[in-house]
């Protein structure tokens, strides 16, 4: 049927071939070769005029992904597979060779970011392609990833944190600590995103649309007493500018290292769920779509032998246990 090969001319790429009798020397338009390797299989796929069957099909990695970006999905991830993988028919893949390919992508790197950089992106790919007729779909087992339980910030973490930090830096932490903010969404905070009468804030997510967050009394006074030196609410630029002072503060502090995430988001989940509030009100707070996020991935076990004596050592079981043995008295 005839292949297209890609080629340089000057700054930009070039592909040229001849497909079913037909003569094809075209610029591809960019000086980029993983996209020139996009455009020469969308154009043989269009110089074929392909009947896909099944598993018949000859549709490749590469195209799949053109179609993938044509319908304006992410392109996160998709570079190293398609040059890896570009000309692979998806007919001859199987689950294993995917397993074969995080290997060759991240030698080095452990089953989380096999699963999230690799695996995830080819069975998007792949079906997506799969759903218009093109393939078969495809299923990929996850490598099993062990879960690491992440420290989290206490009420006295957080005080001594506060109180070795820079007034800003200090109520960033409040911030994210008592809203459930992100990094990113606290630091682009602006002053007029605050309504004191209110007691809300408005924040900009990457991820969602603006959401409104409750602001407590201590954080509004602490808010409240910051010096407005711009219209950003906590002065830094971005959230990599806040990690060296957040380290900082730390180390004066003399307390262990906590994340940014963990010291906010995942505490705010943590003590909401701890103070006995029911995960669907604490998602709907913290922004979360769904309450199995937080239960998940958020919220951490509370101290299983301060739980139980909480829940069954109080006076509410000895009326019980009292009515039981003055039973077995009497049986006697």
């Amino acid at each position: 049927m005839g292949r297209l090969k890609v080629y340089r001319r000057g700054q930009t790429w070039w592909v040229g071939g001849t497909i079913n009798g037909q003569r094809i020397r075209e610029s591809t338009g960019t000086s980029i070769q993983a996209i020139a390797e996009q455009y020469a299989t969308k154009r043989e796929l269009d110089a074929h005029k392909v009947k896909i069957y099944g598993e018949e099909s000859v549709i490749t990695i590469a195209a799949a992904i053109n179609l993938y970006l044509d319908a304006k999905k992410s392109d996160r991830f998709l570079l190293p597979i398609l040059t890896h993988w570009g000309h692979k028919k998806i007919k001859d893949i199987k689950p294993g060779h995917v397993h074969d390919l995080c290997r060759a992508i991240h030698p080095n790197a452990g089953p989380a970011t096999h699963n999230r950089q690799v695996i995830t992106p080819v069975q998007a790919v792949i079906n997506h392609a799969a759903k218009r007729g093109l393939c078969n779909p495809i299923k990929i087992e996850r490598f099993k990833v062990e879960r690491k339980i992440p420290s989290v910030g206490t009420q006295d973490w957080l005080e001594a944190f506060i109180a070795h930090s820079s007034p800003h830096l200090g109520a960033l932490a409040l911030f994210m600590a008592y809203t459930g903010a992100r990094i990113s969404e606290a630091v682009r905070l602006e002053w007029k995103d605050v309504d004191f009468d209110n007691q809300i804030a408005v924040l900009k997510q990457t991820k969602t649309d603006p959401r409104i967050c409750t602001l407590p009394q201590p954080l509004i006074i602490k808010l409240a007493n910051l010096e407005r030196v711009s219209d950003r609410v906590f002065r830094y630029a971005s959230r990599n500018s806040v990690q060296t002072a957040w380290n900082s503060a730390e180390i004066r502090a003399g307390i262990d290292h906590i994340a940014p995430h963990d010291a906010g988001r995942r505490f705010f989940a943590t003590a909401m769920m701890q103070a006995g509030v029911d995960p669907v009100t604490v998602a709907k707070a913290g922004g979360w779509n769904s309450k199995r996020m937080v239960l998940e991935v958020y919220a951490q076990p509370s101290d299983t032998k301060e739980a139980v004596q909480k829940t069954f050592g109080t006076k509410l079981t000895q009326p019980i246990i009292a009515v039981q043995n003055s039973k077995a008295k009497s049986d006697t």
